[in-house]
């Protein structure tokens, strides 16, 4: 698994789907198929381009709320103020997080792939399912919460 810290702002959910968020301590981890992403690294283009499997991650959590319900809020000022959403693949409800936090990254499988043409992981209205059942599997699995946490601390370090 590869993690980029860099232009997480230009990272877009707004056709993604989300499966099973995992919060450890003040850790959250949201599994993403469809992620697009342009102006990164990863596709320095102005045309989104869709990865298929990845994890977007969110360390010293500071704020954390679904739609208008505050999930979790502490006092101090957080580094990153971010939204993101997607639909749910559990129940094909679009939802919409705000995150505040000191330190994110985006993770990939070391066998991501990334397209211009977007993943569809369930049929979901008129879209049609374009993904094996094998790859879409860790959105119900948890994922190495201690490596990423460990990726996370030692990125930070440097």
């Amino acid at each position: 698994m590869k993690g980029y810290r860099e232009a997480i702002d230009e990272l877009d959910s707004y056709e993604a789907f989300i499966g099973h968020i995992y919060k450890v301590e003040n850790l959250i981890v949201f599994p993403y198929v469809n992620l697009a992403v342009s102006h990164h690294p990863l596709n320095k283009s102005e045309q989104l381009m869709y990865i298929d499997r990845s994890y977007l991650v969110f360390g010293d959590v500071e704020r954390f709320a679904e739609s208008d319900t505050e999930l979790f809020s502490k006092t101090t000022q957080a580094g990153y103020h971010l939204c993101h959403g997607g639909v749910s693949v559990i129940d094909l409800q679009f939802k919409e997080f705000i995150i505040e936090c000191n330190h994110c990254a985006l993770f990939l499988f070391n066998d991501s792939i990334i397209r211009t043409e977007p993943w569809v992981p369930i049929d979901a209205e008129t879209r049609t399912q374009n993904m094996a059942e094998r790859n879409i599997a860790f959105m119900s699995l948890e994922p190495d919460i201690e490596k990423m946490k460990r990726e996370l601390t030692a990125e930070s370090d440097k």
